[in-house]
């Protein structure tokens, strides 16, 4: 944390010197007739080259800065799923299943109040954003009705 903190006052810093420089410079034609090593002695044309210099230093360091926050802001998140039920270890459901004989066939019922109520939590542990995450719950060799064919 303290490394991105540092990371974005320096590019403050950089950005409000780049600033005041392209000020000073653009002043420096009108104020002080600096010619910047120009061999002409027309202010227009060495203010339209010096206005034009510091565009594209402003430009190419605003394309650097975009890409910095473009490589700050995309990435993967890193979710992690968490099943409770109430009867059992997290991520480790134990269902305890009782027959009980019915007309034609035998209905499995699962017993006690714990082991039918479960909750699913979706952990996000990096600072990406997880649009829209979904999860698919199967479950092999678990039937609950056992209806004769």
């Amino acid at each position: 944390m303290k490394r991105i903190i540092a990371a974005r006052v320096w590019i403050t810093g950089v950005t409000v010197v780049l600033f005041v420089a392209t000020a000073l410079a653009i002043f420096g034609v009108f104020g002080f007739n600096w010619r910047y090593g120009l061999s002409t002695n027309d202010k227009a044309v060495v203010a339209n080259t010096v206005i034009a210099a510091c565009a594209l230093m402003l430009v190419g360091w605003g394309v650097i800065v975009a890409l910095a926050a473009y490589i700050d802001a995309s990435g993967s998140p890193n979710l992690m799923l968490k099943i409770n039920f109430g009867s059992s270890d997290p991520n480790k459901p134990v269902f305890v299943a009782l027959a009980q004989p019915s007309g034609s066939g035998r209905i499995k019922r699962i017993e006690g109040f714990n082991s039918r109520d479960g909750h699913v939590v979706i952990h996000n542990s990096t600072k990406y954003a997880a649009r829209n995450p979904g999860v698919r719950i199967g479950f092999r060799g678990f039937g609950l009705l056992d209806f004769p064919v």
